[in-house]
């Protein structure tokens, strides 16, 4: 129980570090925008994307197959962008990123019959497999939606509008997309945060009788 519980807070440590990297990195995107133009904030997210990749193989652990997209995403684009001086191909970025996520959601469950999401989360949350196909497939018509959307600023409106958007818009989308799906399964949580703090107080229990 004490191994799974510390398992779980390095996992959690590591999201909430990754979370705050790419706040930061969006940040230093802007600024540099703001300061010497797209070329120059371009190089500053291919050297950040670069760094956060770097730093994975030093800590010790393998770069997932989407921090492996985002870095090739990345150096692509943002080496086109810098050669052809031409800012719409890092504007491709996120659309890039966010179809090929979608892509990666529904090949895993339409050829290999799984589903990603509950694979992660349904040790934790446990639903109905209905509830999670649901939750899936949501994520995928968002995340298609958003890459839509994306193209559709870059296209129509201003390079500083595509920039702002990218740094505080696209971001809020997410997390406001990701509030609504947890207040949707907020009794299925409740559950399952009752039943982690009761197992959590009984194993207390059961080390404080065998320490008797």
């Amino acid at each position: 129980m004490f191994t799974s519980q510390v398992i779980v807070d390095r996992g959690g440590l590591q999201l909430i570090l990754k979370l705050a990297y790419n706040v930061v990195l969006a940040l230093a995107f802007l600024v540099s925008y703001r300061l010497g133009g797209i070329y120059v904030a371009t190089s500053v997210l291919m050297a950040g994307v670069s760094l956060e990749v770097a730093y994975i193989f030093v800590s010790g652990r393998r770069p997932t197959k989407l921090e492996w997209v985002g870095l090739a995403l990345v150096i692509a684009l943002g080496a086109a962008t810098l050669l052809l001086g031409d800012a719409l191909f890092i504007e491709w970025r996120p659309t890039g990123f966010y179809w090929l996520c979608a892509i990666a959601l529904a090949g895993t469950r339409l050829w290999m019959r799984k589903n990603p999401i509950a694979a992660v989360l349904n040790s934790h949350v446990p639903m109905a497999s209905r509830a999670w196909e649901q939750v899936l497939w949501l994520w995928i018509a968002f995340l298609t939606l958003l890459g839509a959307l994306n193209l559709v600023i870059a296209y129509n409106f201003s390079l500083d509008t595509w920039v702002n958007y990218r740094v505080f818009g696209a971001p809020g989308l997410i997390a406001i997309f990701a509030l609504m799906m947890i207040a949707w399964r907020r009794d299925d949580i409740k559950r399952a945060w009752r039943t982690q703090r009761a197992a959590t107080t009984l194993a207390q229990k059961d080390s404080s009788s065998a320490d008797r």
